[in-house]
């Protein structure tokens, strides 16, 4: 999707890597020719796990979206990544950690908070749904006072945690699982509800010099042929670019 964005569009090249060679502002080895600094921004895609970097790569990252102003657009999976403090660094700059997705795979009822902001015009309401697992950050990283949240759950319309239908159903996940895995789908379920009631879907901050946007939209495949979440990505990926300009202030919850 990210790399037809940027042929339809006419604005970006994209190359696509699995591993993390150019992630250096060194010589990424064996006869490779580019590294971090051939690029204006990077967008982690499902990006779940430990990232296999080495400490000087790591640091060359970091400093590439801080110091040199390079973007980063993060999807879905890239805020599960990088767990439990092994680089902060990181967690810091994308705004938050995973926590859980309580709901799993829903229709969930959502809330543009900041429709000015060039990722989010496009959307023809501020209230719809959307049908993606949905995720939660970590109240103990994520806090509102640090980014501009876009787009959120609405939480008074949410169901009750758990796996929804078709899959709370008796010919589904749920009659299907028992034991160990049961207990640990309802802690999955638990483990992401939050005090205050602030399930944050999609936001924008700065770095340093570099623009960084988030979103949770992109689990299911069909979220990647939706039009709007295309639109979305397309947005964000201009906006981290320089291209257009958004508030990256945050603000109070929105109704």
């Amino acid at each position: 999707m990210i790399w037809q964005l940027g042929q339809e569009s006419g604005l970006f090249d994209t190359e696509i890597r699995t591993d993390g060679k150019w992630v250096t502002k060194g010589s990424a080895g064996g006869g490779e020719a580019r590294n971090l600094d051939w690029f204006n921004a990077i967008v982690a895609v499902n990006t779940t796990g430990n990232w296999p970097l080495n400490d000087q790569q790591k640091k060359d990252f970091i400093s590439a979206i801080r110091d040199d102003g390079k973007g980063f657009v993060a999807v879905h999976a890239a805020l599960d990544c990088n767990h439990n403090n092994v680089w902060p660094e990181f967690t810091e700059m994308i705004g938050g950690e995973f926590a859980a997705h309580p709901w799993f795979t829903f229709w969930a009822p959502v809330i543009i908070e900041d429709p000015s902001f060039p990722a989010m015009k496009h959307f023809g309401s501020t209230r719809m749904v959307f049908y993606d697992e949905m995720y939660v950050p970590r109240a103990e990283n994520w806090s509102r006072s640090k980014v501009n949240v876009l787009m959120r759950l609405d939480e008074s319309k949410l169901p009750p945690p758990g796996p929804q239908e078709p899959y709370a159903s008796l010919s589904g996940i749920g009659a299907m699982m028992s034991g160990a895995g049961a207990e640990a789908m309802k802690k999955m379920a638990t483990r992401g509800l939050r005090e205050d009631q602030d399930y944050a879907l999609a936001w924008a901050k700065m770095y340093g010099k570099g623009r960084v946007f988030y979103s949770s939209l992109g689990h299911t495949k069909a979220a990647f042929q939706n039009p709007d979440v295309r639109k979305m990505y397309l947005e964000a990926i201009k906006w981290v670019l320089g291209f257009t300009e958004g508030s990256t202030a945050p603000h109070p919850k929105v109704n």
